[in-house]
């Protein structure tokens, strides 16, 4: 689907031939009227024309236009657009595999079941009414419900991922309808994670993830920095996942009680970083037990291949669940009345060590 070309009587009936022509996530869709999609190309300086993305794998891609279109489908205000465009962008990066084939495709492929998570950050979290504390990887505010099913709309209408044709996730993942939000830089006691990539405080940008669905942590009987982070560290250390899980960043969305607390105590967030870092590990014998002579994951890891630390302690050899302390990914986000902070391991993201993408979300002049 490029330009949807749907006449009917009423919106009702022009509804369920999206859903006859496979055009949905299983949702109902808003109609794109062409009025409706000009609003939306109004709000970026760009071509309509100009792509975004593209697969050489199935010859597909996805314009400025076509972004729009699945935009209006998904719900979004015409002024979420410029978030849609800047993370797509993201998406298309090179550096998200690392140069390795098949990049994004290969991710929304795979049988992994991975999510695209994105956090935007800067003034125009307030300015779109974006959720960065209640509930915020469930239901309840149109932005970031509807500009991450945006992405996903597009991800199978203009890409054809479309699950059980390309997308052949094994069992899927609820995050993939829709994965948006926001930084609580407000109530963060650290620096926002696009100023540690670059950017100033205040600037508008979204970063982009590919994950797995968020793992809570519960911990509200404890003060101590460590115990919490030990915890953190434990949700981190799962033997199965080892081998994928090494090869991108951790992505930490840290609850505002337990920011503060770590925070109040005089963890700086690079020392949260390097204390998960040196605890988030497993026994290479526990990894290499049972497995497979054929099986690539533990010969991946234990032969060094995926660039990860295997380090000696106490007499064991020991790998750590991530390439280094810069690829746990720490951003302050949720409720600020509870102990719960939340842990997504990567899937099919792997930039270079130390590196997220984070785009400039860039409104028309």
């Amino acid at each position: 689907m490029q330009n949807p070309d749907v006449h009917a009587p009423d919106a009702l009936t022009a509804i369920e031939q999206y859903f006859d022509k496979g055009w949905t996530d299983g949702l109902p869709v808003v109609p794109p009227t062409e009025e409706r999609v000009a609003e939306f190309l109004a709000t970026v300086d760009r071509d309509p024309d100009e792509i975004l993305i593209e697969f050489q794998e199935n010859s597909r891609s996805c314009s400025v236009l076509t972004a729009a279109v699945n935009a209006v489908m998904a719900g979004c205000r015409p002024e979420y657009f410029p978030v849609v465009v800047a993370a797509m962008e993201g998406f298309a990066d090179p550096l998200w595999a690392n140069g390795r084939p098949g990049g994004f495709f290969g991710s929304l492929a795979s049988t992994g079941s991975s999510a695209q998570l994105l956090v935007v950050n800067g003034k125009i979290r307030n300015d779109l009414a974006m959720n960065s504390s209640v509930n915020i990887f469930g239901p309840g505010t149109r932005a970031n419900s509807t500009i991450g099913r945006s992405i996903r709309l597009i991800i199978i209408n203009a890409l054809g991922m479309v699950p059980s044709v390309l997308d052949m996730a094994a069992q899927g993942n609820p995050a993939k309808y829709s994965l948006c939000i926001a930084e609580a830089e407000d109530d963060s006691p650290w620096e926002p994670l696009n100023t540690e990539h670059g950017y100033k405080s205040g600037d508008n940008t979204v970063s982009v993830f590919g994950v797995r669905s968020p793992v809570p942590l519960e911990s509200r009987w404890t003060q101590d920095p460590e115990i919490i982070l030990g915890w953190m560290a434990d949700l981190m250390s799962v033997k199965c996942n080892a081998y994928l899980q090494c090869m991108g960043p951790t992505m930490i969305a840290m609850g505002v009680e337990h920011a503060k607390l770590i925070a109040a105590k005089g963890w700086s967030k690079n020392d949260v970083k390097q204390f998960l870092w040196d605890n988030a590990r497993i026994r290479v014998s526990e990894l290499d037990a049972g497995a497979r002579p054929e099986d690539p994951g533990p010969q991946m890891l234990t032969q060094n291949i995926a660039g990860v630390e295997i380090r000696e302690h106490a007499g064991e050899s020991w790998l750590h669940m991530c390439r280094s302390p810069e690829d746990m990914v720490i951003i302050v986000s949720g409720a600020p009345n509870a102990g719960v902070s939340a842990v997504m391991t990567p899937w099919g993201y792997m930039p270079p060590k130390g590196k997220i993408l984070v785009k400039p979300i860039e409104t028309k002049r």
